[in-house]
């Protein structure tokens, strides 16, 4: 006589889906966790790359610049560093956003960059431009790179550097020096700040032919004012064409 065994066909108990549930929750969140943290540490390392990259880019810059830079032994101010509104600086000079007065220095000298603009353009002609000497300006702002200085859609704190061809520094900027009759911290002309800010200024852009149908344009180079929506008028310095980096200060 055969005996036939029924094999019992026994599921999981509920309790037994409610701890292996449990446990893929457990494993779902460590793994989640590992993998956000590891994304969060690969941002943040991009990001220190591409700050670290614009401000080597500054720095390479400013080497450059400096490497040629002008110093003559005739007793005038070649080169000057201001810090806007802070004590005793000139007045007039202007306070960038809501950075710390000591944390936007402006950086004026003379100098003759490879980059410089070589060529002065009306209509069809294309004349060169004769001397090697420009004026350079370096600064920190606050600004839009979409949209005109102290406009507040997307501002980025930024280095902005200009330089003027070498034949409107020669007519403007270098006549402007002058031998200090006091102790330069109190000498508020004939230094590079008297060019920068104390009126307008022309210079030749290789970007654009002016109103007047020729690249020669006249503008205030930077102005007084806090950088902000309620004050547009920045200066030529904070164009955009004079962009150099951004979220470096």
């Amino acid at each position: 006589m055969k005996t036939f065994v029924r094999h019992s066909r026994r599921g999981f108990t509920l309790v037994e889906l409610l701890v292996a549930s449990a446990i893929m929750i457990v494993l779902v969140l460590i793994v989640t966790k590992v993998a956000v943290d590891t994304l969060s540490a690969y941002d943040k390392v991009v990001a220190d790359l591409s700050t670290q990259a614009e401000a080597r880019s500054v720095l390479d810059s400013m080497e450059r610049d400096l490497n040629t830079a002008v110093f003559r032994p005739d007793g005038r101010c070649w080169m000057e560093v201001i810090a806007p509104q802070a004590t005793g600086d000139a007045s007039g000079l202007l306070k960038l956003a809501n950075i710390s007065s000591d944390l936007q220095p402006v950086l004026m000298f003379f100098a003759s960059p490879n980059d410089r603009t070589r060529w002065s353009t009306s209509g069809s002609v294309r004349t060169a431009i004769s001397g090697e000497t420009c004026a350079v300006s370096y600064r920190m702002g606050r600004r839009s790179p979409f949209d005109v200085p102290g406009a507040t859609i997307q501002q980025v704190y930024c280095v902005q550097r200009t330089v003027i061809d070498a034949q409107n520094t020669f007519n403007e900027a270098i006549p402007i020096l002058t031998v200090p009759t006091a102790a330069l911290s109190t000498v508020t002309t004939g230094t590079p700040f008297t060019y920068w800010y104390n009126a307008s200024r022309s210079y030749i852009s290789p970007y654009g032919a002016s109103t007047t149908g020729t690249l020669i344009s006249s503008t205030q180079m930077a102005s007084s004012g806090a950088l902000d929506a309620a004050n547009t008028n920045t200066g030529w310095t904070m164009d955009e064409q004079n962009f150099c980096a951004q979220n470096v200060v």
